[in-house]
């Protein structure tokens, strides 16, 4: 069996999301020292809808305000504490061991990030969707 490397890995599925109509924009265009938004367009195309967000630092894994109006716009029947309990878990995904965190992760943006809502007096279990898988 032939052995992938995570570099051919990373391209097929990159390829993959860009066939399903997502905007791919290289790490390297969002760095924290990218002096001016030009360098941001150069490599691909953008998110139609915005210029995108620069990472604060190299230590910023997830683009927090992309994050936060994704997890706004898609769900906007959800009160505004719960969207930030949702936005505050996908953030805080921590384990020790890598897949772990990782599985943890991959299972919010597939599945919902579970949070409690209150709704006719009654808490109720409610799963708001950060990522728009229908409509990329």
């Amino acid at each position: 069996m032939p052995a992938f490397t995570e570099s051919e890995i990373e391209t097929c599925s990159l390829d993959e999301l860009k066939q399903l109509g997502f905007s791919y924009i290289p790490g390297p265009s969002i760095a924290p020292d990218v002096e001016t938004t030009e360098e941001l367009f150069t490599a691909e195309p953008s998110v139609p809808f915005r210029e995108p967000e620069k990472r604060e630092s190299y230590w910023d894994v997830v683009l927090k305000s992309t994050l936060e109006e994704a997890i706004e716009r898609l769900n906007p029947e959800i009160p505004a504490a719960a969207m930030q309990e949702a936005l505050k878990a996908v953030l805080s995904v921590y384990s020790p061991q890598f897949i772990a965190a990782n599985k943890a992760f991959h299972k919010m943006l597939a599945e919902g990030v579970p949070v409690t809502v209150r709704k006719d007096g009654q808490d109720r279990g409610k799963r708001i969707c950060p990522v728009d898988f229908q409509q990329p």
